[in-house]
């Protein structure tokens, strides 16, 4: 009677693996922070709640990663380039530099200043961190409520689909701002700037160090560093505080760390993928 019973318990397990067919949610259904979507969560569709883990032992694939890094010179026709790429004024991107765009002429006293502004952006997707189901198993509760044929709770408790897998994506946006008594930007400052920023990916004997010079020239500009960071692991996070031009390359360095994380990343609409499994098939 028990080897029947086992072998009723596998059958019903295979047709769990073989007859389901995943599907893919790409909406704003996990926008609410209080959720936390994990890799072998149950999940319902229908009611779009998250159950228990009914896995034991779950092994995960190795993710993969598409990075993008830009920085790029903005002025008060920045809106407007917006608009022609069609990119909405909803968008992180765009609330960001709205909240951090400072006026570019400034009159203290008798004088008059002008500010500029670089923005930069990290933008991280990652994807196939997935349930390995040929390492992962049902746990032990969930295994007896199928022997005790009580499909009713085990589908109450696991939920009628699980978390295969979840693409995830992190932001970390920046704008340097600094002032001159002029009102085209400093060119050579620009040039020195930007070669700070464009030697973050370098090895260390590459990478441009900051000399004195260029030191005491940031605060003579008063360079200003705002950072906003979407979606990163807590692993990485305990210098995110720019006060510097080097500081800053270290904060940029821990952010792209720290958006590797499997414990962060933003969910928000279009930037989360889930791939939901049915346990069975209709």
């Amino acid at each position: 009677m028990m080897k029947l019973l086992v072998c009723s318990v596998f059958f019903l397990l295979q047709a769990f693996s073989l007859e389901a067919s995943p599907r893919v949610i790409k909406d704003n259904r996990f926008k609410d922070k209080g959720m936390t979507p994990v890799v072998g969560r149950g999940y319902s569709m229908a009611t779009n709640t998250l159950q228990s883990t009914c896995f034991s032992k779950i092994a995960l694939t190795r993710p993969s990663y598409d990075f993008q890094y830009k920085f790029t010179d903005l002025d008060e026709t920045w809106k407007e380039k917006f608009s022609r790429r069609n990119e909405l004024s909803s968008s992180l991107k765009y609330i960001f530099i709205s909240n951090n765009f400072t006026k570019t002429v400034i009159d203290e006293g008798d004088k008059t200043y002008y500010h500029h502004h670089i923005f930069v952006s990290l933008d991280l997707d990652s994807y196939y961190h997935s349930l390995d189901e040929g390492k992962t198993g049902l746990s032990a509760d969930a295994i007896e409520l199928l022997r005790k044929r009580d499909i009713v709770s085990f589908f109450n408790s696991c939920g009628p689909s699980y978390i295969r897998s979840i693409g995830r994506n992190s932001k970390f946006f920046a704008m340097l701002t600094y002032k001159t008594e002029f009102v085209k930007r400093d060119t050579k400052f620009d040039s020195k700037l930007k070669a700070h920023l464009r030697s973050l990916f370098k090895s260390s004997g590459q990478e441009t160090g900051t000399s004195r010079s260029f030191h005491r020239e940031t605060f003579k500009k008063k360079l200003q560093i705002n950072v906003w960071a979407y979606g990163l692991g807590k692993d990485h996070q305990a210098d995110l505080l720019p006060t510097d031009i080097e500081s800053f390359k270290r904060i940029v360095k821990n952010a792209i760390l720290a958006m590797q994380s499997s414990d962060g990343s933003y969910f928000n609409g279009g930037n989360c993928s889930l791939d939901g499994k049915p346990r069975v098939s209709k």
